[in-house]
C-alpha cells in the first residue's frame, strides 16, 4: 500500500503542479482562478484515491503467500470459517492433535466489521462536499444580491446628499 500510495503522490504533486502553472488562462473564460484551481484539484485528488483503491485491491488480490519451503499455501476461503487440517510440525503436532490422533479443526468466529470501505468512502465524500462548498463560496461567487439605488443619481460634482456642502466626490463619494 505504501508503494502505491508514494508512486501516485508523486504524480498527483507533478499534476498539482502542471495545474498550477495553467490556472491562470482561466481567468480569459471567466472563471475565477481560485474556485478553478480549487476544483480542479479536489477532482484530481479524489481521483488519485480511486486510483489507490484500485491498485492495492488489485495488488491484494494477486498477493501469493509462501510457506517456509517456497511453495504457494492455499490460501482459498473455507465453508464455515474452519481452517483446514494442517499437516503436523514436531512440537505444535502434540498439541494440535485430538484424542484419536488426528489434527484439530479450529474454528474462527467471523462477525461483520464495525466500520467498512464503503462507510468510510462515504463519510469522505461528504467531507469533500462540504469543503468543496466552502471553498465554491469564499472564492469570490457571492450569492449576496447587490443593493438597490433608490431615487436620483448623485453626479461626482453635485453637492454631496449628506448636508456637508462639499462635492459628492470629496465627500461620501472619495472611496469609490
Amino acid at each position: 500500500m505504501l508503494s502505491v500510495i508514494d508512486g501516485l503522490w508523486k504524480d498527483h504533486l507533478l499534476s498539482m503542479d502542471h495545474l498550477k502553472e495553467g490556472i491562470g488562462l482561466r481567468g480569459y473564460a471567466q472563471q475565477d482562478p481560485l474556485v478553478a484551481y480549487k476544483r480542479e484539484s479536489f477532482d484530481m485528488f479524489e481521483a488519485m484515491m480511486l486510483k489507490f483503491q484500485e491498485d492495492t485491491v488489485r495488488f491484494l488480490f494477486r498477493m501469493q503467500i509462501m510457506g517456509s519451503d517456497g511453495r504457494p499455501i492455499d490460501t482459498t476461503p473455507h465453508p464455515h470459517g474452519t481452517v483446514p487440517k494442517a499437516p503436523p510440525v514436531a512440537s505444535a503436532a502434540q498439541q494440535l492433535l485430538g484424542e484419536d490422533g488426528e489434527p484439530l479443526e479450529i474454528t474462527i468466529p467471523t462477525r461483520k466489521p464495525a466500520t467498512t470501505i464503503d462507510m468510510l468512502e462515504k463519510e469522505f465524500h461528504r467531507k469533500k462536499q462540504r469543503e468543496l462548498a466552502v471553498a465554491s463560496r469564499s472564492g469570490g461567487d457571492d450569492s449576496q444580491p447587490t443593493q438597490r439605488r433608490t431615487g436620483e443619481k448623485v453626479g461626482r460634482n453635485d453637492p454631496c446628499p449628506c448636508g456637508s456642502g462639499k462635492k459628492y466626490k470629496k465627500c461620501h463619494g472619495a472611496g469609490k
